[in-house]
C-alpha cells in the first residue's frame, strides 16, 4: 500500500498487532486487486511489510504472524508481498468493513457554512469522488466486496511545472494517474443536487435578478451581498435600514438648515464665518490639546502656542 497505518489510530482501536496486520494486509490485497482490475495506466501498489508496521525491527513478527494466519507466500520479499489469495479471499468476507462517506451536497465548501464565500456549486461530479487511496482499510475491503455498487474510473491529471532559470524559462508536464470511486445509486442525484446548489449559489449573488422573477416585482436596491432567505435575517436588515433613515432623515434637516444660511448669507460671508469661528476654536482649545493623543490637534495646538516651527530632520 501506497501510506502506512499507525497501530493507535481510533480507525483501528481494540485490535490486536496480529489482527491489524491481518486486516491491514487484506486491505493492501484487496487494493491492489482493484488497481489491477479498473486500472489502465495507474502504477500498480505493491503489497509491503512497512506499510503494515512501522518498526522495521518488527518486520519477521509480522511476517511469522501471517505466515501462521496462511495468508503470506513464505518467500516473498519485503517489499512485494505475495498472498495466498485463496484463503485472502476467504478472510476477506469475516472482517469488519466500513461504506465511505461522499459528499452527495451539490456544492463544496472549505469553511463552516454554505453561506460563506467559498461555497462553490460542484459543476465538475469528479472533484467529489474518492481516492482509493485516501480509504482506510474497512472502507478499501468494503468496497472491493461491493464493486458493484461504485463506478470505478482512472482519473488523469496533468501539472504543468515551469522553470524559471534563464531569460526565457521552460515549462515541463507531468502527468499522474488516480484510481477514484463514487456510488453508483449517487451519479444521477448528485446532477440533480449540483443543479439545485448552483441555483442556491445563483439567488445568493443576484438577490435582484431573483426575487424579481420568483414575485414578478421589480427589486431595484436589495444588496445582492446579504442574506435574504430567512425572516430573521430580513429582520435584522431591515432594524439596519431604519437606522440609517433615521440618520438620513436628520441628516436632511441639518442639510436644510445649511441651505438656508447660505441662502441668507451667501457663499463667501458663510465660508468666512465658518473659517473665522474655526480659528476662535482652536485658540480656545489649544492649550488642552497640548497633550492630545490625537496627532492633528497636537499640531494645531503647537501651531497656535508656539507658532510655525522648522524642522531639520524629517523620518519618512
Amino acid at each position: 500500500m501506497s501510506r502506512s497505518y499507525n497501530y493507535l489510530n481510533d480507525k483501528y482501536k481494540g485490535l490486536t498487532e496480529s489482527d491489524l496486520w491481518k486486516l491491514l494486509f487484506c486491505s493492501a490485497y484487496a487494493l491492489k486487486e482493484l488497481f489491477t482490475k479498473y486500472g489502465k495506466e495507474c502504477d500498480v501498489p505493491r503489497i509491503s511489510v512497512m506499510s503494515l508496521c512501522y518498526d522495521g525491527r518488527r518486520i519477521p513478527t509480522v511476517r511469522k504472524s501471517l505466515m501462521k494466519a496462511n495468508l503470506l507466500v513464505s518467500n516473498s520479499p519485503d517489499d512485494n508481498l505475495e498472498p495466498i489469495v485463496e484463503e485472502v479471499e476467504k478472510i476477506l468476507q469475516t472482517l469488519s468493513t466500513k461504506e465511505p462517506q461522499f459528499n452527495t451536497s451539490g456544492y463544496i465548501t472549505k469553511k463552516e457554512y454554505p453561506w460563506d464565500k467559498d461555497f462553490k456549486p460542484i459543476t465538475d461530479l469528479g472533484e467529489v469522488y474518492l481516492d482509493l487511496h485516501d480509504l482506510d482499510a474497512h472502507e478499501i475491503i468494503h468496497v472491493y466486496l461491493n464493486q458493484q455498487l461504485y463506478d470505478i474510473r482512472e482519473f488523469k491529471v496533468n501539472r504543468t511545472h515551469t522553470n524559471h532559470r534563464g531569460y526565457y524559462g521552460s515549462s515541463k508536464v507531468y502527468t499522474s494517474y488516480y484510481l477514484k470511486i463514487y456510488p453508483l445509486s449517487y451519479v444521477n442525484p448528485a446532477s440533480d443536487a449540483s443543479v439545485i446548489a448552483a441555483g442556491e449559489a445563483f439567488s445568493k449573488k443576484h438577490a435582484r435578478e431573483t426575487l424579481s422573477a420568483a414575485f414578478n416585482l421589480k427589486f431595484r436596491a436589495i444588496n445582492d451581498e446579504k442574506e435574504y432567505t430567512t425572516k430573521e435575517a430580513i429582520d435584522k436588515r431591515i432594524d439596519k435600514v431604519e437606522e440609517k433613515i433615521r440618520l438620513l432623515q436628520r441628516t436632511r434637516k441639518e442639510l436644510r438648515v445649511l441651505q438656508a444660511k447660505a441662502t441668507t448669507l451667501g457663499d463667501e460671508a458663510l465660508k468666512k464665518l465658518t473659517i473665522d469661528t474655526s480659528i476662535k476654536y482652536i485658540k480656545r482649545k489649544a492649550p488642552l490639546w497640548m497633550n492630545s493623543d490625537d496627532t492633528e490637534k497636537k499640531k494645531l495646538a503647537m501651531l497656535v502656542l508656539k507658532g510655525v516651527s522648522i524642522n531639520t530632520e524629517v523620518n519618512v
